[in-house]
């Protein structure tokens, strides 16, 4: 099955072709529902707080000995066994979240997506160190139990993948066939990476924070400082009260939220702070915006969206009595202020009910009552708009790897 993209740089392009910008001699480097959705509004289930263990065991529960981690539970007991879809199954692996089936805004660690561009990596936690350089006053090393020893803070974020949606182009884009399932919300515990990099020393002139992963094929990354030092931008070693699973970033993974997934760079082994642009094989070949007659642009803040997650493609809905349409919207641009619904094929929409809790970097459930009508057909659609004034577009340019589809999709059913 076609990736994405090719996993690495290709024969004429050796990875060693990503190597950093070269030190300038004026500076010193020292050492970088419904398908989530509930039919029907509920109360949230709520947990007592947990503990991550310094030496937690991926996917382990934590221990009660840890720092404090997410007090709230903002999943649900599942309506249906909960299973990913499988669209590579080899190393490396991608899969879909189950994201129709799930309950609650939080995605369980067991049905996470996994969008993996190497074998997924077995990391020794004990012997794991994230070494701090570039250009920075004092290049520093952490190990796990020093970087779980400084100020931590727990984000609730979708992860999503660049590609999610690439199912949905015309003509077809290269890469994977992702629908609606290359993303997932977790309560993500870590330490802000704006404090790492004030430990670090982190100088003036820095212009791009380049993170390295520990997969084999060594992806770089690189972020604006001032994505780098937004207080949400996290070093993160907890998801959902447990120590992340291997194919998610075990032990300690990047969470850039409201990115695209490239950003959160898993199994990081190294960050370095750079003076100038960053450009490599991951940042100025692959998971960029490349459009026929449009300059290429970097996958970074991902538009607004929305899905219906309930009912779902081809199902039969009663005629004549009411019918809950129910689904998910996100924007890495903005909170998510409203969500309007049709069911005459985008001719007219009424506003939808934002289900509690609306949060920054989650997604948000919704809900639509809809008075069905006389037996036939309709075709329903969602559309979302955020608190910056983004409204989610009918369509959106095609792109060669199928980045960034958020286009209003269309969901037929049959009334009877």
């Amino acid at each position: 099955m076609e990736d994405d993209h090719p996993d690495g740089p290709p024969e004429d392009e050796p990875v060693v072709d990503q190597r950093l910008p070269r030190v300038s001699r004026r500076r010193v480097l020292l050492g970088l529902a419904a398908g989530a959705v509930s039919i029907a509004a509920g109360d949230l289930a709520a947990r007592a707080p947990d503990a991550l263990a310094a030496g937690a065991t991926p996917g382990a529960s934590p221990s009660p000995a840890a720092s404090p981690v997410p007090p709230s539970d903002l999943s649900s007991p599942p309506s249906v066994p909960l299973q990913r879809q499988v669209l590579k199954a080899e190393n490396p692996k991608l899969l879909q979240a189950p994201v129709n089936d799930l309950q609650g805004i939080i995605t369980p660690n067991s049905v996470h997506f996994v969008r993996n561009h190497f074998d997924t990596p077995i990391v020794d936690a004990a012997q794991w160190k994230l070494e701090i350089a570039g250009t920075v006053k004092n290049p520093i090393s952490l190990t796990l139990d020093a970087l779980k020893a400084m100020p931590s803070k727990v984000l609730t974020s979708f992860i999503e993948c660049s590609g999610n949606g690439r199912a949905f182009f015309s003509p077809k884009a290269t890469g994977a066939a992702w629908t609606n399932g290359g993303i997932s919300v977790a309560e993500w515990t870590g330490a802000p990476l704006a404090a790492v990099l004030e430990k670090a020393g982190l100088s003036e002139n820095t212009v791009d924070i380049v993170a390295e992963g520990g997969d084999s094929g060594r992806v770089f990354r690189a972020i604006p400082k001032a994505k780098a030092l937004d207080p949400d931008t996290i070093l993160a070693y907890g998801q959902n009260g447990e120590a992340l699973s291997h194919d998610n970033g075990y032990p300690v993974r990047l969470v850039v939220p409201g990115w695209g997934g490239i950003n959160s760079i898993k199994w990081i082994a190294k960050i370095t702070a750079v003076d100038q642009p960053f450009e490599g094989f991951y940042n100025n070949r692959y998971y960029v915006y490349e459009t026929p007659g449009l300059p290429k642009t970097p996958v970074q803040a991902l538009g607004v969206k929305s899905f219906i997650a309930r009912p779902a493609k081809d199902s039969l809905v009663p005629a004549s009595s009411p019918a809950v349409i129910s689904g998910f919207a996100w924007s890495g641009l903005g909170e998510i202020a409203k969500v309007e619904v049709s069911t005459d094929g985008g001719q007219s929409w009424h506003d939808a009910e934002l289900l509690q809790p609306v949060l920054r970097w989650a997604w948000v459930r919704w809900q639509y009552t809809w008075n069905t009508p006389a037996p036939g057909n309709a075709t329903l659609q969602s559309r979302a708009t955020d608190k910056a004034g983004n409204v989610q577009p009918a369509s959106v340019a095609w792109n060669r790897y199928g980045y960034g589809n958020n286009a209003i999709q269309a969901v037929s059913v049959r009334i009877g």
